[in-house]
This record gives structure tokens, sequence and C-alpha cells, in this order.
């Protein structure tokens, strides 16, 4: 990837969210949730422009009060089973009905608000020396797959390999889920491809608590707590 490509970012955050009724914009240790998404996208000066596309009216005001531009997306975009891929093919298209034309294009979800400019900016510089057309941000999976059951009926079963249910975790090869936080693609071959995953995909390793992707009262609620603790942190290492 050419070292001066532009670089657009898109924020996807639809109004219908139902584990956590407007996550979106609920308030987070006193901003709504997407401030931070908007926030860390601005502030990263490898990113050229910011975008929201939202069906909602009241994300859409949230989000343009916090810098971002908006692309409104219709209802057919914004159901329980629409998908992000077609919410990003809509966005990119509206962009382009701009005249405006990127090389590539960042993802950032507003449910990662632990996610800052400088993860963002990392992971933009990683993909533009890396060569490959598409990054996903990564984190070191809670529970290893190969201690995972299956109830069959009314039986346990190993997902895996049985003799490896017992074996030591440290012995096991580590294994890793997308967190969510950031996707980067060439704009080109996602709109050929119609996918985020073009592979080799180059991956950006990020802490479990830089991951937390809020979908649930619980998932907020830990997001929340570590955000405190962290403003409690640097409080304490601010000279008197």
């Amino acid at each position: 990837m050419k070292k001066n490509s532009k670089i657009v970012s898109i924020i996807t955050a639809r109004g219908g969210s139902k584990g956590l009724v407007g996550k979106n914009i609920k308030l987070l240790c006193g901003e709504p949730m997407i401030n931070y998404t908007i926030s860390a996208a601005l502030e990263c000066p490898l990113i050229d422009k910011v975008y929201v596309t939202t069906d909602c009216k009241n994300i859409a005001r949230v989000s343009q009060k916090a810098g971002a531009n908006i692309i409104m997306r219709p209802e057919s975009l914004a159901k329980d089973n629409s998908s992000s891929t077609d919410a990003v093919l809509h966005a990119l298209e509206d962009i382009e009905s701009r005249d405006e034309l990127y090389d590539n294009f960042i993802l950032l979800q507003p449910t990662s608000p632990l996610r800052n400019s400088v993860h963002i900016s990392k992971a933009i510089h990683d993909y533009m020396h890396s060569g490959k057309k598409c990054l996903w941000s990564i984190c070191e999976v809670e529970h290893h797959p190969e201690k995972m059951l299956l109830i069959k009926r009314n039986s346990l079963h190993p997902l895996g390999d049985q003799k490896k249910l017992s074996s030591p975790r440290h012995l096991l090869p580590k294994v890793y889920r997308q967190n969510g936080s950031i996707y980067i693609t060439n704009v080109k071959v996602f709109k050929k491809l119609k996918t985020f995953y073009i592979p080799p995909v180059l991956p950006f390793l990020m802490k479990p608590e830089e991951s937390i992707d809020i979908d649930s009262y619980t998932d907020f609620m830990l997001a929340e707590t570590i955000m405190l603790s962290n403003i409690s942190q640097r409080k304490k290492t601010w000279p008197l």
C-alpha cells in the first residue's frame, strides 16, 4: 500500500440495538458511547475524514455534534439481520457520490470505546507497511476452544480433541478472536469481493481489557469500571 494513500473512517451505528437498548448513545462515564470512537478517529492524523452511518436521527445529531460527518442509511440496512458489509458498501457509495475518493477505509464500531487513537494510528501504520489488503484487530481468547464442550442428547461432548480437555492451558497453542474494534480494508478489493476477510489478513493484537465489545449491560458496566479505573490511575500520576 502506498504510504500517502487516503483513508476514510466509517463508524457503523444503527439505532435498533436489542441487547442494550440505545447503547450507541448511552452515557458512558458521562459521554455518549459513540463519542469515544468519533474522538479517537478525529485524533488520528492518518485518517482523512470521519463518517458515521446510521438510521437514527438521535445518533446522527449526537455524532454530528461530536465532529463526525453523517450518512443516513435506509431502514432496510439497519435491521437485526442486516450485515455490516451492506452498511459499509452503502456508505462507500454515498461517499463517492460526494466526489470523495479513498484508497482504504477503517471500520470502527462504537461498541469498542476502549480503543483509542494510539491503537488506530498503530494499526494504520502497520497496515500501510504490510502490503496486505486488510487488517483485523484481535485479542487472545478468554476460554480456549479445546476446553469447550457441546451438548448432544443431554450428554457432554468435547468440541475438539478429548485428550486436550485435561491439557494445561500453557501447553495449548495460543488462539485469538476478532475483537470487533478495528478493520482496515482496501476499498476497491472490498467492493469487488464484498467481504472483510481478504487473506492474508494482517493481525493487530490488543489486550483483552482493551477489547470489550459492548452488547449487554454487563459489558457496559465492565467497560465503565475499567474506564473509571484508568481515570483514577492517571490522576494519581498527575503532579501536585
